[in-house]
């Protein structure tokens, strides 16, 4: 799903470069390897611990595109771009749930086209390749976690696995997001600390350069 790349050198080239460059294939082989090891723990603090250590080394990541974009010329909306991500059912709604939560967390924006089954994420190379790694993560580790569950009926002895995993899918949006969330606000913090800036304005440019594109 990701691409590779080298961060620029020259700040001077950030914009242009935000057109066509992934994360570095150090950094995606370091996430790729967190989500590997979520995905295969049956623990799920020790799957959430995992997949927060990937949003952290992204984040790290953006602040530091985010500093080297202040410092070049060009308008910042032209470095984002929109990708299309399959979202099709079952629990269509909950899975562009989970979607629109991963893309907000790193800066992005998702928009459903629920008749085409796909949902298109705007935003810079660097984050959408992620939004997606961590997305096709977290439906598998949502789907075994699921499935270790097992089927569910009611007081009636109805079948009700279908309408119990389409709600278990929705909380496990909505906590991923809360904790990834938590874990980026950690590192704006350390991050800013360290170099004495206040970073949150640089990256809030890049979240407006993206409804920005979303405008046009």
């Amino acid at each position: 799903t990701g691409r590779t790349g080298v961060m620029a050198s020259d700040p001077r080239q950030a914009t242009t470069d935000e057109r066509a460059e992934g994360p570095p294939a150090d950094l995606l082989a370091r996430i790729r390897a967190l989500l590997a090891k979520a995905e295969s723990s049956t623990f799920e603090a020790e799957a959430e611990a995992f997949t927060a250590k990937a949003q952290e080394l992204m984040a790290r990541h953006r602040i530091d595109r985010a500093v080297l974009a202040e410092a070049a010329p060009g308008r910042l909306a032209d470095g984002v771009e929109g990708r299309r991500i399959t979202v099709d059912d079952p629990y269509a709604t909950a899975k562009f749930h989970l979607l629109a939560g991963l893309a907000e967390v790193n800066g992005a924006r998702a928009v459903w086209s629920r008749a085409q089954s796909v949902a298109t994420v705007f935003g810079f190379p660097v984050e959408v390749d992620i939004i997606e790694e961590l997305f096709t993560s977290l439906l598998v580790q949502a789907t075994a976690a699921m499935q270790r569950e097992g089927s569910k009926q009611d007081a009636y002895g109805r079948n009700r696995t279908r309408a119990f995993r389409r709600s278990f899918l929705l909380a496990f949006a909505d906590r991923v997001a809360r904790r990834l969330q938590a874990s980026v606000d950690r590192v704006v913090d350390e991050a800013g600390a360290e170099v004495g800036t206040d970073l949150v304005p640089l990256l809030a440019a890049r979240v407006e350069a993206v409804a920005v594109k979303l405008r046009e």
